[in-house]
């Protein structure tokens, strides 16, 4: 009786065995291929997220440039005002724009961080000869920046994609 009890489990136990054998998994060419495959998607997605993130930073400093165009233009339209000379302010420190005379052609203006801007105003610069104000802004982590000039006599030059590396 002990003899039949045990043929049944020895032939169980050589059956599980070659099952096991016949279940070899992958092949090294199988995962070499994976990693292969992985490696090359995720260098796509690199690629992909820098052009992205580089998209995204000059957006920051055009819009940087497009909110103080907007301010300079409101300043400008008051009646009566008198706006004293700035000459080439640099601000690199994010929020309200630090230098007086600077804040007050820019009302409200507040910079974003990792943003370095470049201002100069001339308010005796009537004639479409001299600039009378110059905005520039660069991204810290860029490799683009934009830039509005405004002449004396009204006309503008925007800069849009200017190459150049982020905050000198």
């Amino acid at each position: 009786m002990g003899w039949q009890v045990l043929v049944p489990f020895t032939r169980t136990l050589s059956s599980m065995r070659n099952f096991a054998r016949s279940q070899s998994g992958f092949t090294l060419i199988e995962l070499l291929t994976i990693i292969g495959t992985i490696g090359i998607l995720g260098g796509m997605s690199i690629a992909a997220f820098q052009e992205y993130k580089g998209k995204a930073t000059y957006q920051v400093a055009f819009s940087t440039v497009s909110s103080a165009r907007s301010a300079l233009e409101a300043a400008l339209t008051e009646p009566d005002a008198t706006y004293s000379n700035v000459a080439m302010y640099t601000q690199a420190a994010p929020g309200p724009v630090g230098n007086a005379s600077a804040s007050q052609l820019l009302p409200g203006l507040m910079l974003p961080k990792n943003n370095k801007i470049y201002f100069s105003f001339d308010p005796t610069c009537l004639t479409s000869a001299c600039i009378s104000a110059v905005f520039t802004a660069r991204h810290c982590s860029g490799i683009q920046y934009a830039s509005w000039t405004r002449f004396g006599d009204g006309t503008e030059i925007l800069m849009e994609n200017v190459a150049g590396s982020g905050c000198p």
